[in-house]
């Protein structure tokens, strides 16, 4: 683990190990709506070529306000999980953040957080799902406190479930106005906690369902 002192808050970082994956996805299998319609299957490959330091937990309300000197989130609580912000604001956010660490961060993406996923949940998640993931059925509708669940393999809390984490596109094409969400948040269905749909939204738009984590992109 590698830790960073944020004032009187502490940003956690736990190692994601570089490697190789490739799976297939059979969209026939998968409940679809929305943007998520696909058809067929995918063969997805990934290749993480060096170790990477990933947040342990999504970026808190307490971290986000002692950079931002303001909370915007709904559902209030040092410890949960920041939202209603933009990626544009989270821009804002880790440019201060870096100039006040002298580190530099940055969003995962895309590849990293299905990398993770894969990596963290084992082949029995989805029958151990309320274990490990906020969703519809167990968040009393709303955010819950980061590593209220268990953490999964590789210790990182709430990859899946609680917020849908705001990604750097890798993966999806996106217009120069818009970025990329995966995941699932606190008012997922249980059939839609799934890391590959991909998700598009404009870069000032702010949802209380939508969180990010970071990664220490200067190590």
């Amino acid at each position: 683990m590698k830790s960073i002192s944020i004032g009187d808050s502490t940003l956690h970082f736990q190692m994601l190990p570089k490697g190789y994956l490739t799976y297939e996805i059979d969209w026939s299998k998968k409940p679809h709506r929305n943007q998520f319609v696909k058809k067929g299957k995918s063969l997805v490959e990934i290749d993480i070529r060096k170790d990477i330091w990933l947040g342990e937990t999504l970026v808190t309300q307490r971290v986000w306000t002692e950079i931002m000197a303001a909370n915007p989130s709904k559902f209030r609580g040092d410890n949960k999980p920041v939202e209603s912000v933009s990626y544009n604001e989270i821009e804002v956010f880790m440019d201060k953040l870096n100039t006040a660490t002298g580190q530099q961060f940055r969003l995962p993406t895309e590849s990293e957080f299905l990398y993770v996923c894969v990596l963290n949940y084992d082949d029995a998640f989805f029958d151990t799902i309320e274990d490990f993931v906020w969703f519809e059925k167990n968040s009393n509708k709303q955010t819950q406190p980061v590593k209220t669940k268990n953490v999964g393999n590789l210790h990182f809390s709430d990859v899946l479930g609680n917020l849908y984490h705001i990604l750097a596109a890798d993966m999806t094409t996106v217009r120069a106005d818009t970025c990329v969400y995966r995941g699932a948040c606190w008012a997922t269905h249980k059939l839609w906690v799934d890391k590959d749909y991909a998700m598009t939204m404009s870069k000032e738009r702010k949802d209380n369902t939508i969180g990010f984590r970071l990664v220490l992109a200067s190590e």
